[in-house]
């Protein structure tokens, strides 16, 4: 982190200092969020106030010993104990000891002649009569040197911590300082769904199911994807965590395999464990598991449409071919007569009186130039 906060001039503050301080009676201005540290005998957001009665010193926490009618001195404690009753003598040696007290210049004491010098480190506050320090929060030490340990903070670092999953806290304030994927203000809470970082303050772009890391944001991809967050299904043939896998399937029968357990996808008409056995007879579709319905005769393994045999035809297969056709598919008859030809076999019946394998000779024609049928009709020219 850059350091742009510590070189502040007087009474400012922040990113290029550019705010002014509102600290009073002599309160010092942190140079990075402009918090003030008052002097002995004051308190308030801007050290605004003398210490409630009965308290006194360094952030008015220590409490005064003053008995009856005497006031203790909010600096520095002191009672006090001149009863004068309106005597010129006594009055005049209480003021005395108050001066005494608030004499020394900034950064002395041990009054009257003020001549010792403060030791005090990290803005402390010098005890002008002895010379204490008088340590603000978040530091500790002879001379306010050091700063709180891990899990202690408070004047003079005196108070632990109660923050939990092994955070820390702010050696000034104790608010508890969360580490990655835990938030709360006490740190005793996991991210929300969809969050992760510090103090939660990331969204998660995990897609398809996956886990979000809570610290990292890193996802952890659901079985059959894979990518930085998941985004992309298994290519062709892979399967498993991460697509890790390649499937062990037929290329040519089969449309590869389940991206999440890697069991092979048959094309229509197949079946097995690598998609290579095609539909036994009278099967037919995805993984064979339909019957055909053609009458007791097989179909298309893919379309389960009806494959009749010689002289059959219909949805399924349940009529003869038509007068004049035969055979696969009921092509037409090829006979010269007007008679019917065999449906299955597509041979010609001839009538009375005629030969050959369209019926297109005569039973009394021989050789190799005899007329066919239609010759037999045709008028002299």
């Amino acid at each position: 982190m850059l350091l742009f906060f510590l070189y502040c001039p007087n009474s400012y503050y922040g990113r290029d200092c550019i705010h002014r301080c509102s600290c009073q009676n002599g309160g010092i201005c942190d140079s990075r969020d402009g918090h003030c540290f008052c002097l002995s005998g004051f308190t308030g957001s801007r050290c605004e106030s003398s210490c409630p009665e009965s308290t006194f010193g360094h952030m008015c926490l220590q409490k005064c010993q003053c008995t009856g009618d005497n006031i203790c001195h909010p600096r520095t404690g002191e009672c006090n104990s001149l009863s004068c009753n309106g005597d010129s003598k006594c009055l005049v040696e209480q003021q005395r000891k108050k001066s005494l007290i608030s004499s020394c210049p900034e950064g002395y004491y041990s009054p009257p002649n003020c001549r010792q010098k403060c030791m005090c480190m990290n803005n402390a506050q010098c005890e002008p009569l002895s010379g204490r320090c008088l340590c603000h929060s978040g530091h500790a030490g002879r001379y306010c040197e050091r700063s709180c340990e891990r899990g202690w903070y408070g004047p003079g670092c005196i108070h632990r911590c109660n923050c939990h999953h092994g955070a820390t806290c702010d050696g000034r304030t104790g608010a508890c300082l969360c580490g990655m994927g835990i938030t709360g203000k006490l740190c005793d809470q996991e991210c929300p769904e969809g969050t992760f970082g510090r103090n939660c303050s990331e969204i998660c772009q995990c897609k398809n199911g996956a886990q979000c890391n809570k610290n990292t944001g890193c996802c952890a991809c659901s079985i059959g994807y894979y990518g930085s967050t998941c985004q992309f299904d298994c290519r062709p043939l892979t399967y498993g965590y991460y697509c890790s896998h390649t499937c062990n399937c037929s290329t040519e029968t089969s449309d590869g395999c389940d991206s999440k357990t890697g069991k092979c996808q048959c094309k229509l008409g197949f079946h097995g464990d690598r998609c290579e056995i095609t539909c036994p007879t009278g099967q037919w579709g995805y993984e064979c598991l339909n019957k055909c319905d053609c009458n007791g005769n097989s179909c298309n393994s893919q379309t389960g449409i009806c494959e009749c045999p010689a002289g059959r035809t219909g949805v399924r297969c349940e009529e003869d071919c038509p007068p004049n056709t035969y055979g696969i598919g009921c092509k037409p008859c090829s006979c010269q007569s007007f008679q019917l030809c065999d449906v299955v076999t597509g041979e010609c019946k001839c009538p009375s009186g005629w030969k050959g394998d369209a019926c297109q000779f005569p039973l009394t024609a021989n050789g190799p130039d005899m007329p066919d049928r239609g010759d037999m009709y045709k008028k002299d020219t």
